[in-house]
């Protein structure tokens, strides 16, 4: 069986390998450890078919090196780490070797964070400490140091070894080293640009050598506009990996293949870019295309990252054109059945230029269109039912121009706005001539371009009722009204500000149960003529037989308010906000209670007295509750009630509370004895 070998000699004395190979510490096979005393080396890509775990002290027992590494995160920013620690090469000896076809190592942490690499990326690969990627090749400090997307310099670099260290620091001061944080992950770049920081693992406890005979590779980057298409000078090409994350796209411009040492497009990491908006477009920027109509112009690029075979190198192609001009889509005969119109403005040149017009990538046979002087004219049968469809014209040595194209289908009705109680905190009701297909279809409201909750509004035959909440402010809403099948249809709803009510002033002198009362407010006569409602504790009641307005006053009848409490009246009119007022009942009166004197227990009887008699309180008498529970069943003398054995089933001291209909609670104490 065949060891695979990485070479670090330039780092791993002889002597030390010596000693590692005579048994400088023990294994241990295997043993579950604590994640943070111990690191477990083990997978199918090991010479030894048995994992190793190699405790704390057997680590810090091993020969260490300590070495200085520059590092790159993903927001892009440029930092220093220092490490001391064992190499990789030194830990897989340890653990018996490498077999040679063995192409994958998975990194674990305790924290449940794990990064897989190649082999070949990890121990490989020579990885370097770049002492002046903050400085430019002159060796003076970039107007920006920290900014990782702005490439330093390469001079004075030293190979540095992968290192599982077991003290580290976001430093380059060795003084700093401590052991918060390990074992901790390090090593260097390959290229000075490489963003290495998100792949240190902190807190590793397990390491996996792995055959795997299948690895995944990086999907090829894409580009935008795509390849092949015909841009202007100047034109920016957006590329792109299949995360925008760890996996990077690196380009050349020149026809050479691109590397990791070529220049990197996604700098700032997809994760941060919500964070990142003011420069994104600046660090991201696209790859501008310059040259003279007619000329190619190549992009080549790849995709590396993490844990994968590098994506195949992918060629994009642009040709350098003239500027077409802007199509406008037809907004007066679009509907099904109807020739298309797009308008520009003249360019004969572009005109006699043009080679073909697709719809929705399909290509249009020449005679389904007609080309004049500002005119594109696409017969009627190119667009078979309703929809929005994507027209593009191409020409020689000009840019596609396109436009999108929607096509109507039915004839949805008009809206008529609310005029009639259109002011602020009023439901507003728009209406129109009925059509039930319509309305069946109907799958949205907007009201200035924001999209409406379902139960913000409902659709009744030749209604839309929209709420109130809708409407916060006075002034103009934008409100439409989408179907399937059917052209959008709107109405502009004007909201006016609300007139303010008269003050209601609550009845205080007749306010008890039972009794009819006297809400009261400094007579406003438009104000009354135009109430609509009157509700309590939001239910409506009736006009007719439940209230009545009249001079600065509303009275309310005495079987609408029959319980003590407090009611929430509120008023409503047509123009005016909604007028309210808090209404308190108070209850009748109720007799005292007397506790039952003779010591009695749960398994008695118990007979609360009562004074005075008041027949019309006892028969409105509903519940009887014993700290807090209603009991179940009771009974009702003309002098006492009567709370029967085993209906309280705890014993102790309660309270006994009785509650009758218009009247207030009256309470006794009362003890059950074990």
């Amino acid at each position: 069986m065949m060891v695979k070998r990485i070479g670090l000699s330039r780092f791993v004395l002889l002597s030390f390998m010596l000693a590692l190979i005579m048994g400088l510490c023990g294994l241990i096979m295997p043993a579950t450890v604590n994640a943070y005393t111990s690191v477990e080396i083990t997978g199918n890509g090991l010479v030894s078919s048995t994992p190793v775990t190699l405790d704390k002290s057997c680590l810090e027992g091993m020969a260490q090196v300590q070495a200085t590494y520059s590092s790159i995160n993903t927001w892009p920013t440029k930092s220093w780490y220092v490490g001391k620690g064992i190499p990789l090469d030194a830990l897989f000896i340890q653990a018996g070797g490498i077999k040679a076809e063995a192409n994958i190592i998975k990194v674990y942490s305790s924290d449940g964070f794990n990064i897989t690499f190649t082999l070949e990326e990890l121990l490989d690969n020579t990885r370097s400490y770049y002492p002046n990627f903050k400085k430019d090749d002159s060796l003076v400090d970039l107007d920006d140091p920290y900014s990782g997307h702005i490439p330093g310099s390469t001079i004075g670099s030293v190979a540095v070894p992968p290192m599982l260290a077991l003290q580290s620091a976001n430093s380059n001061d060795y003084e700093d080293l401590v052991t918060s944080e390990v074992p901790h992950l390090l090593f260097g770049q390959r290229y000075v640009t490489e963003q290495t920081n998100n792949l240190f693992v902190k807190y590793v406890n397990k390491i996996e050598v792995i055959i795997d005979n299948d690895p995944d590779q990086w999907a090829e980057p894409t580009a935008t506009p795509a390849s092949g298409t015909t841009v202007t000078s100047g034109t920016g090409i957006a590329l792109s990996s299949i995360f925008n994350d760890a996996d990077k796209v690196y380009f050349t411009t020149d026809g050479s293949d691109p590397s990791i040492s070529s220049d990197m497009y996604n700098w700032i990491a997809s994760r941060w870019w919500s964070s990142r908006l003011d420069v994104l477009d600046e660090i991201n920027h696209p790859v501008e295309i310059t040259g003279t109509v007619g000329q190619t112009k190549t992009i080549k690029a790849l995709v590396i990252g993490p844990g994968r075979i590098n994506s195949n190198v992918t060629t994009f192609t642009y040709t350098i054109g003239n500027e077409s001009p802007s199509l406008t889509a037809d907004i007066t005969n679009n509907s099904v059945g109807q020739d298309i119109d797009i308008t520009f403005t003249d360019d004969s040149d572009w005109r006699s230029a043009i080679t073909g017009v697709t719809v929705n990538d399909s290509t249009l046979n020449s005679n389904y269109y007609t080309v004049t002087a500002g005119n594109l004219n696409i017969a009627s049968s190119a667009f078979s039912s309703p929809g929005t469809y994507s027209i593009v014209v191409t020409a020689d040595n000009f840019t596609n121009a396109s436009v999108d194209q929607t096509i109507n289908g039915n004839t949805p009705p008009s809206l008529t706005a609310d005029t009639t109680d259109n002011t602020v905190g009023k439901a507003i009701d728009i209406t129109f001539v009925d059509n039930t297909a319509w309305r069946a279809a109907i799958t949205g409201v907007t009201v200035n371009s924001s999209s409406l909750n379902s139960n913000d509004y409902t659709v009744t035959a030749g209604n839309l009722n929209i709420v109130s909440s809708v409407f916060s402010s006075q002034g103009t809403y934008a409100v439409v009204v989408t179907a399937t099948d059917y052209p959008d249809t709107g109405v502009n709803q004007t909201i006016n500000a609300a007139l303010i009510p008269p003050t209601l002033t609550a009845d205080s002198t007749e306010n008890t149960c039972g009794r009819a009362v006297d809400i009261t407010f400094t007579d406003d006569p438009d104000w009354r003529a135009a109430i609509t409602g009157v509700n309590v504790n939001g239910n409506p009641i009736s006009g007719s037989s439940q209230y009545a307005v009249t001079t600065g006053k509303i009275n309310i009848a005495s079987g609408v308010l029959t319980n003590p409490g407090d009611y929430t009246i509120v008023v409503t009119a047509t123009g005016y906000a909604d007028a309210s007022v808090i209404q308190n009942i108070i209850g009748l009166t109720p007799p005292d209670l007397k506790k039952d004197e003779l010591q009695k227990t749960i398994r008695d009887n118990v007979y609360i007295e009562f004074t005075p008699t008041i027949q019309a309180w006892r028969t409105a008498i509903y519940r009887v509750t014993v700290g807090g529970i209603p009991l179940p069943y009771f009974g009702i003398g003309s002098s006492q009630i009567s709370i029967m054995k085993n209906t309280v089933t705890q014993h102790g001291t309660h309270t006994v509370t009785v509650y009758a209909t218009g009247y207030a609670p009256t309470s006794c104490v009362q003890t059950w004895l074990p």
